[in-house]
């Protein structure tokens, strides 16, 4: 995708949902929301320490939702 992107001229956002269970019982936890975040946090490092330099003009960004 973020090669495709690139070469298109795309700007590309990367979404992460908050927990896979999408009952939105982790949003009443602080601990458990915390720790899921920080986790999320850590995987968008990696994905930009992946990508970011291979596809500078694709890879615009990321967010995290409860989906």
């Amino acid at each position: 995708m973020l090669e495709s992107a690139e070469k298109n001229g795309i700007k590309c956002y990367i979404g992460l949902s908050i927990s896979n269970d999408n009952s939105g019982e982790i949003l009443a936890n602080p601990t458990a929301l915390a720790n899921n975040l920080k986790f999320l946090e850590d995987v968008m490092h990696d994905i930009y320490a992946q990508y970011g330099k291979k596809y500078p003009n694709a890879l615009h960004g990321w967010y995290i939702s409860n989906e």
